[in-house]
C-alpha cells in the first residue's frame, strides 16, 4: 500500500485550531498626550546641572515644549539631565512617542537628547547620580538606543539616521513590554531585554543633557494591559515529517503567546537538565539513571520535576541495531510541553593502544614503555634529557589510542603509581599523566613538535611555579611548528608534588580526563572537577584526538585499572558555555615610572595610567603641565628643570575620563620627590666595600655602590676599589639611568683591583636596564638559586673584562628586564668583551649557562674575546622559542668554550653540556660565530640546536662529545653558511659530525667518525696543529690600565692549514702505447707563492695522485728555475710507467701532495693529456 507523507503545516494548524478558541482579545489602555498636563513634572538633577544652566521648559502653546540645557552629562556611570517626565509603575507596559527638533545642537562627548525611562529622579543639583535607565535619541555623534544597569551600554547606531545637528528632526519611541524594550528612531528599531532594572515607581519622559535646545512635539504615552492576540509555535525542535497513520509527537514544541502590546510569553515547557547515559553498545538495555527533567518558565526559572511527574517513551529505542534513537519525556500535566532526547547505539569496537616517543629532547634510550607482569603499563621519560612540556611544544613518551575528533567524546581514568617525578629542584618542564592531543609527531623524531593539548597530572610550568597535580591546556597552535600558540592555562587540583609515597597504591591517586561538548574536565580521585570551556581545541591540525598516558623530562609512572568510555558527541549533553561575567569596573591607577634620583637637572617626569584621563603637574608651586591628555598604557613625558643638588617636589593630579567604566572617577593626587645630586663635579667617584651614602666620592671618603650608580653623571666614572661587596639585594642600574652615545656612564675597577660583587646566594644579581654604560673589571658571583648573575636588558652597553662565577643560574644573559617589553624594546647593540664565565649552576643542574643571549634578545649583540668553561649546562646559549619568536642575530667572535657540563669540582650536570648552542626550536636566526674554538665539552662543541641559519667563519672543534651538529628538523629549509670549519678528534674516536651536504668544501674538515676530511678527501692529523695540549687557565694581555684584555691562545689548536701550490708537468702529453722504457719519467715543478717554503719540503712525504712516489734518481738540489721566468720551483721526477697505469685517456688532473718540515701540508694540482 502506498504511504502518504504529510508536512508539518497540518500538525501546526491543528494546534492553532485547538488553542485559538480560548483566546481573550480584549484591550484596555490609557493615553497621556500633553507633556505639560496633569501628572507631568520637570526636574533638573545630577552631575554638572544647576538652576541657571538647566531652566524650566518653555510652553510653545501648541502642545509642544522646548527644553534648553547648558549643563549635565551622559557618562558611563552617572547622568545629569533636564527631564520632563510622567510617573508610572515598573509593572506597566506602555509606549512613549515624540517628535524632536534640534533648534540648537552640536554633537560632542557626553551630550544627548531624546526619550528616557528612569528608575528614579535625582534631587541634588551637580551631584553624582547613578541610575538604571533606557533611552533613545542623540548621544555623542549618533542616533541610537542605550541603557544603563550599573554602567552605560550603547547599542549600535541607527545606520540610516542622519547625525544629530541643528535643524534635524527625528520621530522617537520606546515601547516597554515586561522586561522587553523596543527603541525606535525614524523607523529603525532595536529590541532587547533588560531584566530587574526597574521596580516600584519609574519616570518616563523627555530629556536634554549638557548643551542643546530641543523642541518636543506630538508627545504621547499609551499605557495598556497585556492581552493575548495570537499564539505562535516554534517547531525547530520537533519532528515535522510523518507517514500516514504515524502518531503526532509534540516533544520540543515551544508555544509562544503574542500579546496585544507585541510582547511575547512562552507557555511552560520542559528541559533535560541532567543527562543519563546516552551512548550504548548493541545489546545494552536503556538506563535512565541520572536523568533530570525540569519545568522551564518564560523568565528562565526552572523547577526540577519528580520522576512521577513525567513518563518516558522508550518505544523507539532498539538496542539490537546501531543507530540514534529518540527517548520521549511526557509530563503528566498536560499544560506543560514535553521534550525528548536522543541516545546512540554503537557496535562494540576494540580499543587499540599504541606507543610512541617524539618531540624535543626525546630518544629511544630515554623514552620507552614497558608492559608489566602485574598488568600495569610503565611509561618512562628517564633523566633530564627525555623530552619536555613547554608553553609551545612537547617531547613525550606516549601510550595512547585514537578517537574521532568530530564524533566522539571520552572519559579516561586510571590509577597512577609515580616511581619518580622531577628533581627536588624541578626545572619546570617535567610532567606526567593523562593527555589528549590534536596531533602526534613521528616516532623517534626529536624535532620540535607542537600541538594543542589537554592534560591532567604532575605539572609546574616553571622553576618558580608550584609543582603539583594540575589540569592544563595549550591553545592556539595551528601547525606543528607552534605557529599561533597562546601558551598554557592551568588550574591546580592538589598542591603537592606527586611521588611514590602519595600516589597509587600508597594513597588513592586516580586521574580522570574527560572531553564533553562543553570542554575538557579533570578530576583527581572523587574531588571537584575543573573544566576549561574549550571543546574544539583538539580539532585543528587533525581529525583525530590522541588520548592516553604520557611522561616528559623526568617521570617514571605505572598505569593501572584503565577505564576508557567513548561516547557519541551528537547525543551527549549539549554544550554549556561558561557563565558570562559582567564587565568589571576598572580601578584607575596612575604610575610615575621615571627615576626618583638623578644627576641631571634637565629631567623628564614620566607618567603612565591604566585608563584615559587628563593630568595637571606642579613642580613646587609652579604648574608645568595642565589638562594634559594621557591614554591608557602610554607613557606621557613632562619636561622639568630640577633644583641643583636638592629635592624637587612634584604634585600630579590625574582626573580619569568619565566615558569609561571605572570604580571611581575621583581625582588621583600623587606626590613625588626627585632628588638631584652630583658628586665631584664630574671627576671620578670612588666607592669601596665600606663606602656610605654620606660619603662625597673622594678616595678618602668613598660612597657606597648603590648611591654612586644612582647619581653618576654621563661621562663620569665610578671607580670600584678592591674587595668583596657582599649584598643581600640585587644591584640595579634601572631603566632611564642612561649615559649617551658620546658620554657613557662607567663602572670600572680601580687599577690593579679585582672587586667582587658577591650576592651571597641571597638575591638575584646585577640588573642592567640602562643604556650606554661601560662596566669593566668587575667580578659578579654567587647570585641566589635560579637567578642570574648579570642580566643586560638595556641598549648600547659594554661589559668588559668581567667574570661571572658560582651564580644560581646563567652567569651573564642578554634578555629583557621588563617583562612586558615588546620586541622592538628587547636589549640590542650590547658588547660583552674579554670576559669569562664559569662554575655557574642552578639547583636542577640543567639550566645555568656561562653566557646567553636568548628568548628576548634584540639585534646587534656581540660577544668578543670571551671564555666560558665549567658551567653546568652550556657555554653559550642563544635559545629561541617558537612562542616568543626569533631573537636578534648574535655575533660571537674570538671566543672559547671548554669543559662545559662539568664544574671545576668535578660535579657533572644534567643539562645539555654544549660549548656553543646557537638556537632552538627550528627558528631561523642568522647568528655568526667566527674565530672561535670549542674543546672538551660534554656534548657538542658547536650546535645549531635546530637553527637552520647559522653562519661560521674559521672555527675549530676538538675532542668534544660530538664536535659539530649543524642540522635542523625535517621539513625546515636549511640555510647554513659554513666556512673554515675544522673538526678534529685525537686519541679517541667519537660521534660523527652532522652537517648539510652542501657544506662539504676544501676549507671545511668534518669528522666522519674515524677521521677529519674535506671535500677533496684531504685528511688532517695531529701535525696540522702546533699543539694539542691546552695550557689552562688562559692568560690575557694587559691593557693600559693593567686590566686583562685579549686572550693569549698560545700554540694550542693553532691550526696549520694545507698550502695550495701550482703544478707544472713535462711533458704535458703522454701516450699509453709508447714510453715503455721503465726509466722514462714525468718531470713536475712545484710553484709556491712563498718561495721560502721550497727549502722546507719533506721529500719523503711527496706523492703524486696519492700513489706514485718520486723516482730514485732525483737531483740533490731540486730548487730550479727551468723556464727562466724568475720564479724558483721545486723539481720532482716521477716514474712515467707507474703514472700511466693509473691514468685514463683524455685530459687528466694530477695532484702532488706533501708535508713541510714544520708539519704543514701542501697540495699542488696540474693538467696532463693522455693519448
Amino acid at each position: 500500500m502506498k504511504q502518504l507523507r504529510f508536512g508539518k503545516s497540518i500538525a501546526i494548524i491543528a494546534i492553532f485550531l485547538m488553542l485559538f478558541s480560548n483566546m481573550n482579545l480584549t484591550v484596555f489602555a490609557q493615553t497621556f498626550n500633553n507633556p505639560l498636563g496633569d501628572g507631568w513634572s520637570f526636574e533638573a538633577f545630577g552631575s554638572n546641572t544647576s538652576d541657571g544652566k538647566n531652566t524650566v521648559p518653555t510652553d510653545n502653546g501648541d502642545g509642544s515644549l522646548t527644553i534648553l540645557a547648558k549643563g549635565g552629562k551622559i557618562a558611563s556611570s552617572e547622568i545629569g539631565i533636564s527631564f520632563q517626565s510622567l510617573e508610572l509603575n515598573a509593572s506597566d507596559n506602555f509606549e512613549i512617542k515624540t517628535t524632536v527638533s534640534a533648534d540648537s545642537y552640536s554633537p560632542d562627548s557626553q551630550r544627548g537628547f531624546g526619550l528616557m525611562i528612569l528608575d528614579q529622579t535625582g534631587e541634588d543639583k551637580d551631584g553624582k547620580n547613578s541610575h538604571n535607565y533606557v533611552a533613545v535619541g542623540a548621544l555623542d555623534g549618533d542616533l541610537r538606543g542605550y541603557y544603563s544597569k550599573g554602567g552605560l551600554t550603547k547599542l549600535d547606531a541607527f545606520p540610516n539616521n542622519v547625525s544629530p545637528a541643528t535643524g534635524e528632526s527625528y520621530n522617537l519611541s520606546i515601547r516597554k513590554s515586561g522586561d522587553t524594550f523596543v527603541v525606535t528612531s525614524n523607523g529603525e528599531s532595536e529590541k532587547f531585554k533588560l531584566e530587574d532594572a526597574f521596580s516600584g515607581d519609574i519616570s518616563v519622559g523627555l530629556f536634554v543633557a549638557r548643551n542643546g535646545q530641543i523642541t518636543f512635539s506630538d508627545t504621547t504615552v499609551d499605557v495598556s494591559d497585556v492581552v493575548t492576540d495570537e499564539l505562535q509555535a516554534n517547531t525547530d525542535d520537533i519532528k515535522t515529517d510523518y507517514l500516514g497513520g504515524e502518531e503526532l509527537k509534540l516533544e520540543g514544541l515551544e508555544v509562544i503567546a503574542v500579546n496585544g502590546d507585541h510582547s511575547e510569553t512562552s507557555v511552560p515547557k520542559t528541559r533535560i537538565t541532567g543527562y543519563p547515559r546516552t551512548t550504548y553498545t548493541v545489546g545494552d538495555a536503556f538506563n535512565a539513571d541520572g536523568l533530570e527533567v525540569s519545568k522551564i518558565y518564560d523568565n528562565g526559572d526552572q523547577e526540577v520535576l519528580n520522576s512521577d511527574a513525567y513518563e518516558l517513551d522508550t518505544s523507539n529505542f532498539n538496542n539490537s541495531i546501531a543507530g540514534v534513537y529518540t527517548i520521549g519525556v511526557n509530563p503528566t500535566d498536560s499544560s506543560i510541553a514535553g521534550t525528548s532526547f536522543d541516545v546512540t547505539v554503537r557496535e562494540e569496537a576494540e580499543i587499540v593502544w599504541n606507543e610512541i616517543q617524539f618531540g624535543h629532547s626525546t630518544g629511544d634510550d630515554t623514552n620507552y614503555i614497558e608492559y608489566l607482569d602485574n598488568g600495569g603499563i610503565r611509561v618512562v621519560a628517564e633523566g633530564t634529557s627525555s623530552g619536555k612540556i613547554t608553553g609551545d611544544h612537547d617531547g613525550i613518551t606516549f601510550y595512547y589510542t585514537e578517537i574521532d575528533a568530530e564524533e566522539d567524546n571520552f572519559t579516561l581514568s586510571a590509577d597512577i603509581k609515580v616511581n619518580e617525578y622531577a628533581k627536588a629542584s624541578h626545572d619546570g618542564q617535567e610532567s606526567f599523566g593523562i593527555m589528549a592531543r590534536d596531533a602526534v609527531g613521528e616516532h623517534g623524531n626529536s624535532g620540535v613538535f607542537a600541538s594543542n593539548i589537554a592534560a591532567i597530572g604532575g605539572f609546574s610550568g616553571g622553576t618558580k611555579e608550584r609543582n603539583g597535580t594540575q589540569l592544563f591546556i595549550r591553545t592556539g597552535v595551528e601547525s606543528s611548528d607552534g605557529t599561533g600558540s597562546q601558551g598554557i592555562q592551568k588550574t591546580m587540583l592538589k598542591d603537592e608534588r606527586p611521588s611514590i609515597d602519595n600516589t597509587h597504591p600508597a594513597e588513592d591517586y586516580r586521574l580522570t580526563l574527560s572531553k564533553t561538548n562543553s570542554g575538557y574536565t579533570g578530576q583527581l580521585n572523587n574531588g571537584d572537577e575543573a573544566i576549561f570551556f574549550e571543546p574544539d581545541i583538539l580539532h585543528v591540525q587533525d581529525d583525530k584526538i590522541y588520548v592516553g598516558f604520557y611522561t616528559a623530562r623526568l617521570a617514571d609512572i605505572e598505569v593501572y585499572n584503565i577505564d576508557l568510555d567513548i561516547t557519541a558527541s551528537a547525543t551527549d549533553a549539549p554544550r554549556v558555555y561558561p557563565p558570562t561575567e559582567p564587565a568589571e569596573p576598572v580601578d584607575p591607577n596612575l604610575s610615575i615610572v621615571s627615576r626618583d634620583k638623578t644627576s641631571e637637572a634637565e629631567y623628564d617626569l614620566l607618567l603612565k595610567s591604566n585608563v584615559d584621563g587628563v593630568l595637571t603637574v606642579k613642580a613646587g608651586q609652579e604648574v608645568i603641565a595642565s589638562n594634559l591628555k594621557i591614554t591608557e598604557g602610554e607613557i606621557v613625558k613632562v619636561p622639568a628643570t630640577l633644583k641643583e643638588n636638592a629635592d624637587t617636589n612634584f604634585r600630579v593630579t590625574f582626573l580619569p575620563s568619565d566615558t569609561q567604566y571605572l570604580t571611581s572617577y575621583d581625582k588621583i593626587v600623587k606626590n613625588f620627590t626627585v632628588s638631584m645630586k652630583t658628586f665631584r663635579d664630574g671627576e671620578d667617584i670612588h666607592v669601596s666595600p665600606d663606602g656610605t651614602r654620606t660619603g662625597d666620592g673622594a678616595l678618602a671618603n668613598p660612597l657606597d655602590l648603590d648611591t654612586a650608580i644612582e647619581y653618576v653623571q654621563p661621562g663620569q666614572r665610578i671607580i670600584v676599589a678592591d674587595g668583596n661587596y657582599v649584598r643581600d639585594s640585587k644591584l640595579e642600574i634601572s631603566k632611564y639611568n642612561d649615559g649617551t652615545e658620546n658620554s657613557r656612564k662607567y663602572l670600572v675597577a680601580a687599577n690593579g683591583a679585582r672587586p667582587v660583587i658577591d650576592f651571597d646566594k641571597r638575591s638575584e644579581g646585577v640588573i642592567l636596564s640602562g643604556n650606554y654604560w661601560h662596566v669593566k673589571g668587575i667580578d659578579v658571583a654567587r647570585s641566589a638559586a635560579n637567578t642570574k648573575g648579570f642580566v643586560v636588558g638595556g641598549h648600547h652597553n659594554i661589559v668588559e673584562d668581567s667574570r661571572f662565577y658560582e651564580n644560581g643560574d646563567t652567569g651573564l644573559q642578554i634578555s629583557r628586564t621588563d617583562g612586558d617589553a615588546p620586541r622592538e624594546e628587547w636589549p640590542s647593540n650590547n658588547l660583552i668583551l674579554n670576559s669569562e664565565s664559569f662554575d655557574n649552576a642552578d639547583p636542577s643542574h640543567n639550566n645555568a649557562d656561562g653566557f646567553a643571549a636568548k628568548l628576548t634578545a634584540g639585534e646587534g649583540n656581540i660577544f668578543r674575546g670571551c671564555i666560558s668553561h665549567h658551567n653546568i649546562d652550556d657555554g653559550w646559549d642563544l635559545y629561541t622559542k617558537v612562542g616568543s619568536g626569533a631573537i636578534g642575530a648574535v655575533t660571537i667572535e674570538d671566543s672559547i668554550a671548554y669543559e662545559n657540563g662539568t664544574l671545576t669540582d668535578g660535579t657533572v650536570g644534567d643539562g645539555d653540556k654544549n660549548g656553543f648552542k646557537l638556537g632552538g626550536e627550528g627558528v631561523h636566526v642568522p647568528h655568526i660565530i667566527r674565530n672561535s674554538i670549542a674543546f672538551n665539552n660534554g656534548a657538542t662543541g658547536f650546535t645549531s640546536n635546530s637553527n637552520p641559519g647559522i653562519i661560521t667563519e674559521n672555527i675549530i672543534a676538538y675532542n668534544n662529545g660530538k664536535n659539530i651538529d649543524f642540522s635542523t628538523y625535517s621539513g625546515i629549509e636549511e640555510d647554513f653558511k659554513l666556512s673554515g670549519v675544522v673538526s678534529y678528534h685525537s686519541g679517541f674516536k667519537n660521534a660523527a659530525d652532522s652537517y648539510p651536504e652542501d657544506a662539504l668544501s676544501d676549507d671545511n674538515y668534518f669528522f666522519n667518525g674515524k677521521e677529519s676530511v674535506n671535500a677533496s678527501s684531504d685528511v688532517i692529523t695531529d701535525e696540522n696543529f702546533v699543539s694539542l695540549d691546552p695550557e689552562l687557565p688562559y692568560e690575557r694581555d694587559e691593557d693600559v690600565e693593567g686590566l686583562e684584555s685579549n686572550i693569549i691562545r698560545g700554540d694550542f689548536l693553532q691550526y696549520l692549514p694545507s698550502i695550495t701550490a701550482e703544478l707544472e708537468v713535462r711533458p704535458a702529453t703522454l701516450k699509453l702505447n709508447e714510453n715503455k722504457n721503465s726509466k722514462a719519467v714525468l718531470t713536475s715543478y712545484l710553484v709556491f707563492a712563498d718561495e721560502t717554503v721550497l727549502e722546507n719540503i719533506d721529500f719523503t712525504s711527496l706523492l703524486l695522485n696519492g700513489e706514485v712516489v718520486p723516482a730514485e734518481n732525483q737531483k740533490k738540489n731540486p730548487v730550479v728555475d727551468f723556464n727562466d721566468d724568475g720564479l724558483a720551483k721545486y723539481k720532482i721526477i716521477f716514474p712515467r710507467q707507474q703514472l700511466l697505469s693509473i691514468l685514463e685517456k683524455g685530459e687528466q688532473e694530477v695532484t702532488v701532495t706533501g708535508t713541510l718540515t714544520t708539519g704543514q701540508k701542501f697540495r699542488a694540482t696540474g693538467i696532463v693529456t693522455v693519448k
